[in-house]
């Protein structure tokens, strides 16, 4: 027996196929259990059950990579917020304490919360390219 692929010359509706689908996935809900049934008898171990997301990246921008207290942090991050205000006019630093130990406690000004390393990497090249210097900074 020669087999042939199913074709049909009949075109599809994308909106009635969608419709569809939504009323297999609807139908099928119906006939399961609710989440909360299924949740019975779990025990909880005091862990979150939510999954916890990875640490958005962040810059560490030019001359605010250390400065010796929080407002000298500040400070260096408006100096280069007006040096390159098309870059990192809009942000507002995070200011992270650094305890280095016997070398002491230094501030660092980070920026952002980038949703992905790729969008980190992309602001820190057009900062670059205007002439600063930056670090991208996982958390």
């Amino acid at each position: 027996m020669d087999e042939k692929p199913f074709t049909s010359d009949r075109k599809r509706d994308p909106i009635a196929e969608l419709a569809r689908l939504i009323a297999q996935v609807d139908s099928h809900e119906e006939n399961t259990p609710s989440d909360d049934r299924l949740r019975e008898g779990t025990v909880s171990d005091g862990h979150d059950e939510t999954p916890e997301l990875p640490p958005a990246p962040q810059l560490l921008c030019g001359s605010s990579y250390s400065e010796r207290s929080e407002s000298r942090a500040q400070a260096a991050f408006r100096a280069l917020q007006a040096k390159y205000p098309n870059e990192l006019g809009g942000q507002q630093p995070t200011i992270r304490r650094a305890d280095l130990g016997a070398a002491g406690t230094y501030y660092r000004a980070l920026v952002g919360s980038f949703a992905s390393a790729e969008k980190a990497a992309k602001m820190c090249s057009e900062l670059k390219a205007a002439g600063g210097d930056c670090v991208i900074q996982k958390n």
